[in-house]
């Protein structure tokens, strides 16, 4: 089964890392090699790409305020059947 929508929150890992550490100590996933999270944002992006009905990406690399707009106009443009 899928899901209605999956939005990703794409960001460049390095960025990601950089800001969670800002804001806390790193977790046990946040802690492993920077290639893992490459690889697993990889596969992500991949699924966006394999299926653009059900997987919409949003930049996540300005400011909140930015990035929640986005969500917002993403789940307002969304078409729910």
């Amino acid at each position: 089964a899928t899901s209605d929508l999956t939005v990703i929150i794409n960001i460049d890992s390095e960025l990601g890392l950089t800001r969670a550490a800002r804001e806390r100590q790193a977790d046990r996933v946040e802690s492993k090699h920077i290639e893992y999270h490459r690889k697993v944002r990889e596969i992500f992006l991949s699924q966006a790409r394999n299926d653009p009905q059900h997987v919409t990406v949003i930049s996540g690399e300005g400011p909140i305020e930015q990035i929640q707009q986005q969500l917002r106009e993403t789940l307002q443009n969304w078409t729910w059947a």
